[in-house]
């Protein structure tokens, strides 16, 4: 790797760590759902700018950092979660013709913006149990060390052909048992996948930046499918409560009804978005083989896909 683009690498992960930790203080502050967004983002991006410098198995100090990442993503998670579910919910009301429904949606959303308020407590609280000015030292002491990789670039590319072969892996179990859980294992491959290309995009790599755009597309068709997931999951959670159906059989068949109407459309969106995966993984592979012909190595069948 040039020393110009071990340069540009480490200034990329120094602008993360900057940008993740003017992120967290404010979540602790305000309730805007953008900035839950924002913080759990920019933890997975300088998650992977780490891993850039300090592959697998991590020395002790990245191994220490990672951890703090993803346990604050973590506790964001329920939020966002609910956060996304109450913006669908707000649609549903206002597509509403019946009144029934209407309420019935209405209803589920006080619902789950009290619960947000008690996440976002518990949130807090386990947040505010990190140092984030040792956070911050430990972070960019461990950068500016000459303990890292001594070629992130090639370390990231590695990352990158596995990642490759784990998201083929992951959609041929997706095609061949079609159910949610490979599904969500698909999704979470192609979400590892995306963020270590983006790094190597950053970097002036125009294949990473082609496949960027286009695993983008599909990562967004599969996280509305997720955010649907969550969605029937908390009116499932809140159809249950004896109260509930005690007091309000109607808006209770209501809501069963847009279950049921819900899980229909999405077995026909997972087929769509998985022959989509097809296509796309097809594409990958005849670029590849096209490169190795121009460049005088012929077709080989035995290499790894992708």
């Amino acid at each position: 790797m040039s020393a110009t683009a071990q340069k540009k690498l480490l200034q990329l992960a120094n602008k993360r760590l900057e940008k993740f930790v003017s992120l967290l203080p404010r979540v602790l502050l305000s309730e805007q759902a953008d900035l839950i967004h924002d913080t759990r983002v920019y933890s997975r991006r300088l998650q992977q700018a780490i891993r850039a410098f300090f592959p697998r198995p991590h020395i002790g100090k990245a191994r220490k950092l990672v951890r703090v990442l993803r346990k604050s993503r973590r506790s964001l998670g329920p939020c966002r979660n609910l956060d996304v579910t109450m913006t669908i919910i707000q649609k549903k009301i206002r597509a509403a013709k019946e009144d029934t429904i209407r309420d019935a949606w209405r209803q589920v959303q006080q619902h789950l913006e009290e619960q947000r308020s008690r996440e976002l407590v518990r949130a807090r609280r386990e947040l505010d149990q990190y140092d984030l000015m040792a956070f911050i030292k430990r972070a960019r002491d461990l950068l500016d060390s000459g303990d890292r990789a001594s070629d992130p670039e090639q370390s990231l590319k590695k990352t990158i052909k596995q990642g490759l072969i784990d998201w083929s892996d992951a959609l041929d179990n997706a095609l061949q048992d079609k159910g949610q859980e490979s599904f969500h294992a698909f999704r979470i491959a192609g979400k590892q996948l995306r963020y270590a290309l983006e790094l190597l995009a950053t970097m002036g790599d125009r294949a990473s930046t082609a496949k960027v755009k286009t695993l983008k597309k599909l990562q967004d068709q599969i996280g509305e499918w997720h955010d649907r997931q969550v969605l029937l999951q908390f009116v499932a959670d809140f159809i249950s409560r004896p109260d509930f159906l005690a007091a309000h059989p109607d808006q209770a068949r209501a809501l069963l009804a847009e279950m049921d109407s819900g899980k229909q459309r999405d077995q026909f969106a997972i087929a769509a978005i998985l022959k989509d995966a097809e296509r796309i993984r097809t594409e990958w592979t005849a670029v590849k083989v096209k490169r190795r012909a121009v460049k005088g190595n012929g077709i080989d069948k035995s290499a790894e896909p992708l």
